[in-house]
């Protein structure tokens, strides 16, 4: 679904704040939560966290930070709110809702964000991994997703390169999101007199 030279040209990005209030970027973190740390011959999934900022004028993603790990459930609660206090107040944080126990993770998670924008989304009714990441890649194949030069892009790129027949699709889950929920146009609705 994605081609490695739609990623051919990260663009250094000094001061990632100073950026986005320079674009007018609207940005979002969604995460990917897997809740599990290594163990002696096992490698679960990762949790991740895609930062995107969203130019409404010329529909640009930029991904400007991947915050990946696979850290246990307390150690997971910790990055996301040491990670949401350093990107600051102004950023959207997207919780997934995951089918069963998910709606009561995404809530405790929003309760422990409680002083920031947090959305929570369910993941049911969206369609596989490979539907809800369709949207994404074909911004990224029209060249209007841009990466900030990192040390993460290697393996970031590498996975969506990968996708859907990679082992791990936990970057990609994040950055679709990121993108879905940066994207979406707030609903009007006119009230007739």
């Amino acid at each position: 679904m994605f081609k490695r030279d739609w990623f051919a040209n990260p663009m250094p990005i000094a001061d990632r704040d100073t950026f986005i209030a320079a674009k007018r970027l609207q940005p979002v973190r969604a995460w990917d939560l897997a809740w599990t740390e290594s163990e002696h011959g096992k490698e679960p999934d990762y949790s991740v966290g895609v930062l995107l900022g969203y130019d409404r004028e010329s529909t640009i993603c930029y991904i400007l930070d991947v915050a990946r790990g696979r850290w246990s459930p307390a150690g997971l609660e910790q990055v996301i709110v040491t990670t949401a206090v350093r990107d600051g107040y102004e950023y959207r944080i997207r919780i997934p809702q995951d089918a069963g126990a998910g709606k009561f993770v995404a809530h405790y998670m929003a309760k422990k964000l409680v002083r920031f924008a947090v959305t929570i989304e369910p993941e049911v009714g969206m369609g596989n991994k490979a539907q809800r990441a369709v949207s994404f890649a074909a911004h990224c194949e029209n060249r209007f997703v841009v990466l900030a030069q990192a040390d993460w892009n290697t393996a970031f790129v590498d996975e969506l390169c990968a996708f859907p027949n990679g082992v791990n699709d936990d970057q990609v889950n994040a950055a679709a999101a990121a993108f879905r929920a940066a994207a979406r146009r707030p609903q009007f609705y006119a009230v007739g007199a």
